[in-house]
């Protein structure tokens, strides 16, 4: 027996070629199946960004006086859609891993104490093990990030409606996709990066992301001091003595690894 922890890309598709080459293979995951670029991710940028852009291109059209008005958004209508595809293709990756000849365990955790393996709290013969359990979002060690209003690309699905000013907190490329869609959604969106925007980029792409983020206010060089408010969050406080107001502040500070279940061996 082979036990596989996490139903992502990488465990989800390991488990199948163990499978087809003849292992017996059991699949433990938490949630669905597909990992975090069907369920956070690549899959809900990519979505968000299709409507960001037909949003962009109608405004542009209005400009021109071919169209009368500029459609709004339904964020929770968007929501909905979302979540309805998701969940037909989760369905869609079950089956097929299943007629791989996976045994797909939900709703578990499988985790390790050396070279025992345990699912939730009993233990499991297991002849090898791959752990597969990817990341989470990183959640940077300032005071209010526990606030009503307060997301991560993982908890934004829960966010009711748009809300009229977004403070981002990041300087890389989630920080800029979803600057770039809530500003095209109509929300005033302002970033704030701890070191410089999409700095990691050659100049030329970034210089095309900068064109895209017109209308986005960017804070370069510039820490954060506090996320302010009383239960909900109201303004974020910058370490230069500045406060940007703010009905939703966006993480986007990177990712850690999801390893904590993984004891007793070597990780890193």
């Amino acid at each position: 027996m082979i036990v596989v922890i996490g139903g992502g890309p990488a465990g989800r598709l390991g488990a199948m070629h163990l499978a087809q080459a003849g292992a017996e293979v059991r699949l433990i995951e938490q949630r669905s199946i597909g990992g975090q670029c069907l369920h956070e991710r690549c899959m809900t940028i990519c979505a968000l960004n299709d409507v960001a852009r037909l949003v962009e291109y109608a405004r542009t059209q209005k400009d021109l006086g071919i169209l009368d008005s500029v459609p709004t958004v339904s964020y929770p209508a968007i929501r909905r859609r979302v979540c309805e595809v998701q969940g037909k293709l989760s369905s869609v990756l079950d089956v097929e891993t299943r007629r791989a000849g996976v045994e797909v365990v939900y709703g578990a955790e499988g985790r390790l104490e050396g070279d025992r393996v345990f699912i939730d709290d009993e233990e499991v013969r297991a002849d090898a093990v791959l752990a597969a359990t990817g990341s989470r979002p990183a959640v940077p060690d300032i005071p209010g990030t526990d606030l009503s209003g307060v997301y991560t690309y993982q908890t934004l699905p829960a966010m009711p409606d748009l809300p009229r000013r977004m403070v981002i907190i990041g300087g890389g490329v989630v920080a800029a996709e979803f600057a770039h869609i809530f500003r095209a959604f109509g929300s005033e969106v302002e970033i704030v990066a701890r070191h410089g925007l999409l700095g990691d980029l050659d100049a030329k792409m970034r210089s095309a992301a900068l064109r895209d983020l017109a209308g986005v206010g960017i804070r370069e060089q510039a820490a954060v001091a506090s996320i302010e408010g009383r239960g909900r969050v109201r303004s974020v406080l910058l370490a230069d003595g500045d406060e940007l107001e703010a009905d939703a502040v966006l993480l986007a500070t990177g990712l850690v690894p999801r390893s904590e279940s993984l004891q007793g061996l070597k990780k890193g």
